[in-house]
């Protein structure tokens, strides 16, 4: 399969794993927090609002991370982590 080799397919799309994966070190690590925060959750009645950013850089800082990039890359990673979650919970209780 293409895809597994990070080519693109017959319609000439990529894997929408490859391209959307951390290109940097940096984005590895904000990707890292993001799911090692996934349990730190901000939530609004039934909805997930955000991840817990203060957790998230206390837990970056420790482990040694740019905390400045993490605070620039993490943001993406919540913006999509919470548009999935949410989108999960309304189809789940309709």
């Amino acid at each position: 399969m293409p895809c597994s080799k990070g080519k693109a397919n017959d319609q000439g799309e990529r894997c929408a794993y490859a391209k959307s994966e951390p290109q940097t070190v940096e984005g590895w690590q904000a990707w890292d927090i993001a799911l090692r925060c996934a349990g730190q959750l901000r939530m609004a009645q039934f909805a997930v609002i955000g991840i817990d950013m203060t957790a998230a850089l206390k837990l970056a800082e420790g482990l040694g991370y740019d905390v400045v990039a993490i605070s620039e890359f993490l943001p993406a990673c919540e913006n999509g982590m919470v548009a999935a979650i949410n989108e999960k919970l309304i189809n789940g209780l309709k």
